[in-house]
């Protein structure tokens, strides 16, 4: 089994690298700290525009149906940069969405990082309040919501 980079995983390398070097650098990272913002915008745009953002999702979502490989290949490079974007609950919950076949409209957004998408992990707060899911909104609390 050949457990090297395909092409497209070296050229997906190669663009999120530049982006991100240009994007998350200490300085910007600083910055951000130093106005307690954990999300940067400008590095969140510059993957969406790179169309990034949805690697891993169906291509009639508006994804690039390029499969888990690829998603880890950009999700090494988040973390080599330590960017502060939320692309692994972003994809996670575009994936629970996608497995789901019912909301393409809401993931054509999420794969253009027009929405932001996350997930609502399942927590033992006894005081929580139950939660609703209408469509694609969840609605109530959650104390286990990354990236939010």
């Amino acid at each position: 089994m050949d457990f090297g980079m395909t092409d497209t995983q070296q050229a997906i390398r190669e663009l999120s690298r530049q982006i991100l070097e240009e994007r998350a650098s200490h300085e910007e990272l600083s910055r951000l700290e130093a106005q307690d913002v954990w999300h940067s915008s400008a590095t969140w745009g510059a993957l969406a525009e790179a169309e990034l953002l949805g690697l891993a999702l169906p291509e009639e979502c508006g994804g690039g149906d390029m499969g888990l490989g690829a998603l880890a290949t950009l999700m090494e490079e988040i973390g080599r940069a330590a960017a502060p974007v939320p692309v692994l609950s972003h994809v996670v919950g575009g994936l629970a969405l996608a497995h789901d076949g019912a909301h393409s409209e809401v993931l054509a957004s999420a794969a253009t990082g027009a929405t932001l998408l996350t997930v609502a992990l399942v927590d033992d707060e006894p005081k929580c309040p139950s939660t609703r899911v209408e469509g694609a909104t969840l609605s109530g609390v959650r104390a286990c919501v990354p990236s939010w």
